[in-house]
């Protein structure tokens, strides 16, 4: 991801259930410890993702 991309420091999503849960897990992304429903993934951990392809 190049300049000019937006100043995103974490992607966050709210799973709907368990099985949602466990899908976005797959991904790398860590549940809240407040609301294990709330996983949370790094701009950076994306960023390198992309730099791998």
């Amino acid at each position: 991801m190049e300049s000019g991309a937006a100043p995103v420091r974490l992607f966050v999503v709210d799973a709907k259930d368990e099985e949602a849960k466990r899908f976005y897990e797959k991904f790398d992304m860590i549940p809240s410890t407040v609301n294990p429903l709330r996983l949370f993934l790094s701009y950076k951990t994306v960023r390198d993702l992309f730099a791998e392809a």
